[in-house]
């Protein structure tokens, strides 16, 4: 998941722990916007979740993206 985020031009593309089987998180500009993108690997299902607004800080919204995913992705 890192290596295709690097290869669309995502930066400080990192992994995450803590998040389904695997996570990575990654910020970009989109139509001159700054996102942010979590995405996220369990089990057999990929699931993304992008934070539009709020990515001038970039640890809160990666925060954000995760308090979100552990609402939704299942624990076990």
């Amino acid at each position: 998941m890192a290596d295709s985020m690097k290869s669309q031009g995502y930066k400080n593309v990192q992994t995450i722990s803590g998040v389904g089987d695997a996570a990575v998180w990654g910020t970009n500009s989109m139509v001159g916007r700054p996102t942010g993108e979590l995405t996220i690997r369990k089990g057999k299902s990929i699931m993304l979740i992008i934070l539009i607004s709020g990515v001038a800080d970039e640890t809160d919204a990666l925060n954000r993206a995760k308090a979100l995913a552990a609402k939704v992705v299942p624990k076990a």
